[in-house]
């Protein structure tokens, strides 16, 4: 079997929002992803998927516990392990300005990241093309549809080309044709190509099932239960994705 270069390890991470004696968002989340990989992250609203997701983008510290991302400890070089992350938020926190147009949005991001005029140029119109957004880029960002700004928010995400992506619900919104669009990027060119590690979040069972190489089902702030894709596929022999999904987060137990 081949071996994969660990992208992502996260060690024992709690996260309290309060004192010693707040509830725990977080409690003693342990795991591995490997480089060019795909994580899905499933579970009940509140169950710690984002907040998860905030502490791997920098934009959280956490109580306790250690990540190394590329080998890198973000305590240690912040600023460089964040130019090698790609975020994206849900789309009701994406930070994006109304009045601007998509293509405006993205060079203001752009140069917050360092990229040289040029370089965005090609950048944006290559994101364009792969995530058809040819026609909202020049309307103002409150004048298009929240799939359109999903995708912007996407090709946001991708713009100064990082190894790791972080994806908070990334085909909320979106109509079938992008969802599959987007299913064929992240499986095709961004993880198989251009080996990218990414982890999203999702409430869409049977997109989990599509692209993750690696699934985590979270409760409580707790890892309950974690498949390989080949494992996912084995448990879903006699049962839907849907049946096999309540059962495992009605039942077990975290440990």
């Amino acid at each position: 079997m081949e071996e994969h270069p660990i992208a992502i390890e996260v060690r024992n991470l709690t996260k309290r929002y309060g004192g010693k004696t707040s509830p725990e968002s977080l409690k003693n989340v342990s795991f591995q992803i490997p480089l060019g990989q795909t994580c899905c992250l499933l579970g009940p609203n509140g169950s710690g998927k984002t907040t998860l997701l905030k502490i791997l983008a920098g934009l959280l510290e956490p109580t306790s516990g250690a990540i190394s991302i590329l080998g890198v400890d973000p305590e240690l070089d912040p600023l460089g392990v964040k130019a090698n992350i790609g975020w994206m938020p849900a789309q009701e926190k994406s930070g994006f300005y109304g009045r601007l147009t998509g293509r405006q949005n993205l060079y203001f991001f752009g140069t917050l990241n360092d990229i040289s005029k040029d370089v965005m140029d090609r950048a944006i119109g290559n994101l364009a093309l792969q995530l058809g957004i040819n026609d909202e880029l020049d309307k103002m960002m409150l004048k298009i549809s929240s799939g359109s700004k999903q995708k912007i928010a996407l090709a946001r995400a991708l713009l100064h080309n990082p190894p790791i992506l972080l994806l908070d619900e990334p085909v909320q919104n979106l109509d079938p044709h992008t969802t599959l669009r987007f299913r064929r990027l992240l499986k095709d060119h961004l993880t198989r190509i251009q080996k990218k590690t990414v982890i999203l979040s999702t409430h869409l069972l049977e997109e989990a099932r599509r692209v993750a190489d690696l699934v985590l089902i979270i409760r409580e702030g707790q890892i309950i239960r974690t498949l390989a894709s080949k494992e996912l596929e084995r448990e879903l022999q006699f049962t839907s994705v849907e049946d096999f999904y309540m059962k495992t987060v009605d039942e077990a137990k975290p440990v």
